[in-house]
C-alpha cells in the first residue's frame, strides 16, 4: 500500500513505523492511504488530487477538517481515534488540559496568550482575586470522555459540579440539570460535548448568555466546532464585563466568526486562546499515532476495530 504523510501528521516514532511497513510516496495521485491531523485541511479541492485514495487516517477524535461528504461519495474510508473509544480513554492529555483550564479560570488566570498589551495589568495581584477552587461551582456541558473525567476530579475538590447532558440521567456526585440556562449561575462552565448538527450553536444568547447573573463567570471551550455561537458570544462579552472566554482553538470557526472574536477587539484578558494544544503532550501524540496505525492495520486486515 502506498501511504502519503501530511506534514505534522505523525511523530517521528510513528513515521518510522510507517516507513518500515508501507511504501511512503510524495505524490498524492499515487497514494492509497493518507495520514493527517487536525491542522491538515482536506477539502474536496485537496482530495481530488488523491485519485487512488482508499482510506484516510486522522490521528484526532474529530473529522471536521475532512470533507466527509466527498469521501462518502468517492468511497474513501475514514479512520479516527473515536473508532476505538475504549482505548481512547487511556489518552488523557485533552481531559487533563480541560481540568487544568477550569481550575485556572476559577482562579482568574487568563494570560495564556501574551497579546503584548497592558502587560503591567497581569502583575497586579488584585487581577487574580477570584474564588478558591474549593469554593467554586463548576458547570459542564456534555459528560462524554472529557466532561466525565473533569467531573470526576472536580467533585472531590470543588464546592459542587453541575452538568447538562440530555443523554445522561444521572452520574455520581454531579447535579444534572434539564436546561443549559441552569448552568448560568456557575462560576466556571466547561463546554466539552461532541460537535454535531444537534450541538451546533448550542450555546447562544437565549439558551445561556441571557441567563448569566451578576458576578464573574468563565466559559471554557475545549470542544471542536462552532458549538458556542460566535455572534452571541461577542455580544455577551461586550455587554457583560464579568464574562471571560477561554478557548483552545479558533480553527473550527469560520473566518467571519474569527473576526468577531478577535482578541484585539476586547479588553485584554477577556478572550484567552491557546493554539489547539489540549492534546499536544508528546506522550499523548505517540499514543494517538500508535492507536491510529493499529486501527489502519485492522481495517486492512478486514477485522473489527475493537
Amino acid at each position: 500500500m502506498n501511504v502519503f504523510i501530511f506534514d505534522g501528521s505523525i511523530a517521528n516514532s510513528g513515521r518510522k513505523k510507517v516507513i518500515d511497513k508501507y511504501n511512503v510516496v510524495n505524490e498524492p495521485s499515487q497514494a492509497h492511504i493518507a495520514l493527517c491531523r487536525f491542522s491538515n485541511r482536506l477539502g474536496s479541492v485537496q482530495l481530488k488530487e488523491f485519485t487512488r485514495l482508499l482510506c484516510i487516517v486522522t490521528f484526532t477524535t474529530g473529522t471536521d477538517h475532512i470533507d466527509t461528504a466527498y469521501c462518502k461519495c468517492k468511497g474513501i474510508h475514514i479512520i479516527c481515534l473515536f473508532d476505538d473509544r475504549r482505548r481512547l480513554e487511556r489518552i488523557r492529555a485533552s481531559s487533563e488540559f480541560a481540568l487544568i483550564s477550569c481550575m485556572m479560570a476559577a482562579r482568574g488566570v487568563s494570560y495564556w496568550v501574551n497579546t503584548g498589551r497592558e502587560p503591567t495589568k497581569f502583575m497586579d495581584r488584585s487581577f487574580y482575586q477570584h474564588k478558591e477552587v474549593c469554593e467554586s461551582i463548576f458547570g459542564i456541558v456534555g459528560l462524554g470522555r472529557i466532561g466525565r473525567y473533569v467531573a470526576e476530579n472536580l467533585t472531590t475538590i470543588s464546592k459542587s459540579v453541575v452538568a447538562y447532558d440530555p443523554f445522561i440521567a444521572e452520574t455520581s456526585g454531579v447535579q444534572m440539570v434539564q436546561r443549559l440556562a441552569d448552568l448560568a449561575s456557575c462560576d466556571v462552565v466547561l463546554v466539552s460535548c461532541t460537535y454535531s448538527r444537534e450541538t451546533e450553536s448550542l450555546v447562544t444568547s437565549s439558551s445561556f448568555f441571557d441567563h448569566i447573573l451578576d458576578g464573574p463567570i468563565s466559559l471554557v471551550n475545549v470542544a471542536r466546532g462552532p458549538i458556542v455561537n460566535a455572534r452571541d458570544l461577542r455580544q455577551a462579552l461586550l455587554s457583560n464585563i464579568h464574562l471571560t472566554y477561554y478557548c483552545d482553538t479558533m480553527d473550527s470557526y469560520s473566518d467571519r466568526d474569527r473576526i468577531l472574536l478577535d482578541v484585539s477587539s476586547f479588553e485584554v484578558g477577556r478572550i484567552c486562546v491557546t493554539p489547539h494544544i489540549a492534546g499536544s503532550a508528546l506522550s499523548a501524540i505517540e499514543k494517538a499515532d500508535e492507536l491510529g496505525l493499529q486501527l489502519l492495520e485492522k481495517w486492512l486486515n478486514g477485522r473489527d476495530y475493537c
